[in-house]
């Protein structure tokens, strides 16, 4: 059994179906804005981890210094939210991250696979 139809206007059925398109365009662009700005908070992660490896990582460095970043168990401390479910998030922060790698490897090759697994259980679908 199917519901009853209602006739309505053509000029109504046409306003209605702008309306429905244009609040799913507002909720798009938010959606957009939210990703970006969680992106950028990534970055900022990411950026973060980098600099304090690299700063205690430095070859004047103490080792009690060089020791710092398994001491604090870093790759512990770094997950991806599950909340960047969105493909279109994680292959920007798949390929944020895997620039950050580069980087991380030429600073200290001992840190590439915590920051690897970070990344392989971060993007685990």
């Amino acid at each position: 059994m199917q519901p009853e139809i209602c006739p309505i206007p053509q000029e109504q059925l046409v306003a209605k179906v702008i309306g429905m398109h244009a609040g799913l365009r507002m909720v798009e662009a938010k959606f957009i804005e939210q990703c970006q700005s969680m992106i950028a908070l990534h970055r900022t992660l990411l950026h973060g981890h980098h600099y304090f490896l690299l700063a205690s990582q430095h070859p004047p460095a103490s080792p009690a210094l060089h020791r710092l970043a398994s001491k604090y168990a870093m790759s512990d401390e770094y997950r991806l939210p599950t909340s960047l479910d969105d493909l279109h998030c994680k292959l920007n922060f798949i390929e944020l991250a895997y620039t950050m790698i580069i980087l991380l490897h030429e600073v200290s090759p001992a840190f590439e696979d915590t920051w690897i697994n970070v990344v392989r259980t971060s993007i685990a679908i």
